[in-house]
């Protein structure tokens, strides 16, 4: 018995050693090649190179055949991919992929952005989607000069369809290239674009959501908004607000939506929702009306205060007011993505999704809110935003950004990376904190609004080249954008520790110093300019004692309680609540 015991136990001994000593796991370096393999054989070669590119920059000496045998594959795969979109003349899905290899310095001989985008008007304007049509030519003539035959075929469009604004910004580029415009074209140009005239392009935006009941008593539930056409097949322009109720899924209450036009107010008529941006608060409507006359963008971005103004909506439901006022501020980021005019131009209840003009008739902005406390205080989305944005619009539902995943700080230098959320692109491509974002593709920048324009070009899986200081060092690395979260900081909470997104809504940098009464103890280490701390008065050495948090998830705000000596107070202990919203403007 006890031999069948030892001989038992001998072999328990030796499987075990056996499986110890034979077992594998891969170290850090193979797992992350193993990575890339994974999404390579995937089909997501733009991750893949994301991760690729960092390991090169850690380990260049490991294994460099092979790393560098994965690299061409990526190259050829992209390559392949774009000759591919390039025989089926899908020229949107090909300039994105352009926009890659660009970055990579890979670009086709043949082939530019302009190219593609001239080809993809083209396109657009012979099957009747003249709104994307006109978007992309002013896309190409902000870097270069079409061709003699697209700008002669714009000019015709502009002359049948009477697009006044459109026609005025395409004359002096037709002049320019000595391209003879159409006979009439000229005239129709020089026609004064009344506001009045375009008041039957406005409509106004009627949402039914049914009996709400208070105290015991029902009264109708209605949302009143106004809207534009910006399309003869009958499509509107609105804001996100308006129509929030016949998209949002958590909404379960009744909802009907309906317009009423300008010239018979008195009849409802049904219309759809086609597309919606809750971060620029816009939509996009159809309903099966054939327009006389609709909007088009004119592609201002220099506004001035002091500039004169005019409103057309429905506010408290009557349809056809114009108002008018001056623009009273720019660059005002108000919204996760972008910046917004603010203007005095009286906005009631119910002007929300209707257009802005200036003096020469051309629709230059959306209305979009107004603060009801303070007479004279509204705000507008610049037009060159949503043009940015139409074509997602167009395509139907949720519009989807891309995004690099860091919250950042503006300075001097470019922009300080004080937060980067758990993996995001900016993550995986090694940008830690304390980095300074200098450029992009070649570009540099040093303003977070500059940075998300550009990223509105990009879709998910575009690759960019980016420039970043290091410490003393200057690094170069690419990293592929990814799908944006309509609101990032809720997956930084779930994600993160509270403490790491403390620099990126409250805008300042901490470090533990200890702990007492079971309370951690903190020090600032620093208070970026503009920030909820330094509004605040916080400075830089200040002690704090984190007391708490709370979230209100309804309202999208976050407070965080805090003890705290400030120096300014001579040092003196006080407890203090900074508040600040989920829908931070410092992402990019």
């Amino acid at each position: 018995m006890k031999q069948v015991f030892l001989f038992i136990l001998t072999i328990l001994l030796f499987s075990c050693t056996h499986i110890e000593e034979y077992r594998y796991i891969p170290p850090q370096k193979e797992a992350l090649l193993q990575e890339v393999e994974g999404l390579l054989n995937k089909g997501e070669p733009s991750q893949a190179l994301t991760i690729l590119d960092r390991f090169q920059r850690d380990f260049p000496d490991y294994q460099a055949e092979e790393t560098a045998a994965i690299r061409e594959r990526i190259n050829g795969t992209l390559g392949s991919s774009f000759e591919e979109s390039i025989v089926q003349e899908d020229w949107e899905i090909g300039l994105q992929i352009l926009y890659s290899l660009t970055a990579l310095n890979l670009s086709p001989e043949k082939w530019t952005a302009e190219d593609i985008v001239e080809r993809n008007a083209l396109k657009l304007l012979i099957s009747g989607e003249n709104t994307l049509a006109i978007r992309a030519l002013l896309q190409v003539m902000r870097s270069g000069t079409p061709g003699e035959a697209t700008l002669q075929s714009f000019a015709e469009f502009a002359l049948e369809h009477n697009e006044i604004s459109f026609g005025g910004i395409l004359l002096p580029c037709l002049e320019e290239n000595e391209v003879k415009p159409p006979e009439g074209f000229k005239e129709m140009v020089g026609q004064q674009l009344r506001i009045d005239k375009m008041v039957p392009a406005t409509v106004t935006i009627w949402v039914n959501r049914g009996i709400k009941l208070e105290g015991g008593v029902g009264f109708p539930d209605r949302v009143i908004g106004s809207g534009f056409f910006i399309d003869r097949r009958g499509y509107i322009l609105t804001n996100y607000h308006v129509i929030e109720s016949e998209v949002d899924p958590q909404y379960e209450g009744y909802s009907r939506l309906f317009i009423r036009l300008s010239k018979d107010p008195d009849q409802k008529i049904p219309a759809k929702v086609v597309g919606w941006d809750k971060n620029f608060d816009i939509a996009l409507l159809k309903t099966e009306i054939d327009p006389e006359i609709s909007f088009s963008f004119f592609m201002e971005e220099d506004f001035y205060p002091g500039e004169r103004i005019f409103a057309i909506g429905s506010p408290g439901g009557l349809e056809n007011t114009v108002t008018a006022g001056i623009v009273s501020a720019t660059g005002r980021r108000l919204l996760q993505l972008g910046d917004t005019l603010q203007v005095d131009v009286p906005i009631n209840f119910g002007n929300s999704g209707g257009p802005l003009l200036n003096e020469e008739g051309d629709l230059v902005a959306v209305v979009f809110a107004g603060i009801e406390q303070f007479e004279g205080i509204n705000f507008a989305i610049p037009g060159h935003w949503i043009m940015d944005l139409l074509p997602r619009l167009y395509q139907g539902g949720a519009v989807i950004h891309s995004w690099m995943g860091a919250s950042v700080m503006e300075n001097l230098l470019g922009l300080e990376v004080v937060y980067t959320v758990p993996d995001s692109p900016v993550q995986k491509a090694g940008i830690l904190l304390g980095d300074i974002i200098t450029g992009i593709n070649g570009v540099t920048y040093t303003r977070i609004t500059d940075v998300q324009k550009k990223l509105l070009q990009f879709d998910p899986g575009v690759i960019l080249k980016v420039e970043w200081m290091h410490g003393d060092d200057t690094v170069t690395g690419f990293l592929a954008l990814e799908e944006r979260p309509p609101i990032p900081m809720e997956i930084a909470l779930e994600k993160d520790s509270r403490d790491n997104v403390i620099p990126s809504l409250f805008g300042m940098k901490i470090e533990k110093t200890g702990t007492r009464l079971f309370k951690e103890e903190y020090v600032i280490k620093d208070v970026y300019r503009g920030s909820i701390a330094d509004e605040t008065g916080l400075s830089v050495n200040d002690p704090l004692t984190i007391i708490g948090w709370e979230i209100d998830w309804d309202q999208g705000i976050i407070y965080l309680k805090v003890k705290i000596k400030k120096r300014s107070a001579g040092f003196l202990e006080s407890a203090i609540q900074l508040g600040a919203y989920l829908e931070t403007a410092n992402i990019i």
